[in-house]
């Protein structure tokens, strides 16, 4: 049973030891000999029949057993870990555990790395603060070159904006909208879903309009190219016709 404190209104708040293992007594498992903190609706419960709001194990400490918001995750967890050869903070969906996010400290260079399910994604450097994605070719299968983009470049509207959440009064944002890249460029348009709002939603990743521009950028020096070629060849005739 486990030491509690009961409100007036019935909630109860207690303190508990905790295993996530049953099955063993073996001290250096690190899911056993754990402490637990329970709240409870009503005094009926008891810790040993119940998931613990917190928990920690080990220089492990678990948050968030049950839900704590609207729609948010049941049994949701956050996990933090820390390795020998640097520091990680993982978010992990309770549902399995290679649903994960998470941050690592290199000790090699000190910047931050971003991992899902175990495989790099991104990194902040240290000094600079720069925020770059994975893009080792390496790490990369089907490659394939880009088909022209140029035509496609000039016909994306360009606007000036607010958000619907914004007041009128506030800095108007510059940039596209997804719904007209889609059309071009389905591949830097995102489909997600905003449970605050419960509908679907369309993001996009405008890091990827560099590598466009550059693309469109040789489209066009090309066409420039060749048209100083046509040019220097005309002039050429022409010299020839009035020297004669």
């Amino acid at each position: 049973m486990a030491d509690g404190i009961t409100s007036a209104s019935s909630q109860v708040a207690a303190i508990s030891g905790y295993t996530e293992n049953p099955g063993t007594t073996n001290p250096s498992d690190r899911r056993y000999n754990g402490l637990a903190f329970y709240t409870f609706a009503t005094p009926e419960h008891t810790a040993s029949a119940d998931t613990p709001t917190i928990s920690m194990f080990y220089h492990n400490v678990g948050i968030g057993a049950y839900a704590t918001d609207i729609k948010n995750v049941t049994e949701g967890r956050v996990q933090i870990t820390g390795f020998s050869n640097g520091d990680q903070l993982s978010l992990r969906h309770p549902s399995s555990i290679n649903l994960k996010w998470g941050m690592y400290v290199s000790s090699i260079d000190s910047s931050l790395n971003f991992y899902s399910n175990g495989s790099l994604r991104a990194n902040i450097d240290r000094v600079t603060g720069v925020y770059t994605a994975l893009s080792d070719r390496n790490r990369k299968k089907n490659i394939r070159s880009l088909s022209d983009v140029l035509e496609a470049v000039k016909q994306l509207p360009v606007y000036s904006y607010n958000y619907l959440d914004s007041k009128d009064e506030d800095r108007r944002m510059i940039g596209l909208m997804a719904q007209d890249v889609q059309s071009y460029f389905p591949e830097l348009v995102y489909q997600r879903y905003d449970r605050e709002k419960n509908n679907p939603v369309l993001t996009m990743d405008y890091s990827g309009f560099g590598v466009i521009a550059i693309k469109a950028i040789q489209e066009q020096q090309k066409i420039i190219d060749d048209l100083k070629n046509r040019v220097e060849l005309l002039t050429k005739r022409l010299d020839v016709i009035e020297k004669k």
